[in-house]
């Protein structure tokens, strides 16, 4: 959460030449309702189900830029479930940038509507960070935009494709 995985995704897919997919405007596009009223309505639950069932579809896509939800990895199996060909990036923020990101965003953000925010993206961060450490690759997101992120991770996956 305000890590700029959709950002930085849809401008790696442009360089790239790739479709963008972003998991949770897919999720509104099937169920007609913001990720926020879901939550809101069916619980936390029910939208880590539509999240599964939304990420079974786009990861057999080819040619596509994945932006995840933020709990989406943090399952047992998830990560290690991605196919040979599909490449795992954790932007890393800290707790206070992705607290600050979200409340400059227009999105409701409904794991952190708490009286105390930060304290509760600590506890998130926390209990997701070993799940996110299985990614393949890792970029320090606190200070950089989301132009050079995507210009550094093509510049990777180029290197990448000609040493295999």
């Amino acid at each position: 959460m305000g890590s700029g995985k959709s950002a930085v995704g849809r401008r790696l897919a442009r360089l790239l030449g790739w479709r963008f997919l972003d998991m949770d405007r897919e999720i509104e596009r099937d169920t007609g309702r913001k990720v926020a009223r879901i939550f809101d309505e069916d619980g936390e639950t029910r939208f880590r189900e539509l999240e599964h069932r939304t990420a079974c579809r786009l990861l057999r896509e080819e040619q596509a830029v994945i932006a995840s939800g933020g709990g989406w990895p943090c399952f047992p199996d998830r990560m290690s479930e991605l196919g040979a060909g599909t490449l795992a990036i954790w932007l890393v923020v800290s707790a206070e940038t992705a607290v600050a990101r979200a409340e400059a965003s227009w999105t409701r953000r409904p794991l952190l509507e708490v009286e105390d925010p930060l304290e509760a993206a600590r506890e998130l961060l926390a209990r997701r960070e070993p799940f996110y450490r299985k990614a393949h690759w890792q970029l320090r997101a606190d200070d950089r935009s989301p132009d050079s992120l995507a210009r550094e991770l093509r510049s990777r996956l180029l290197a990448e494709s000609e040493t295999t």
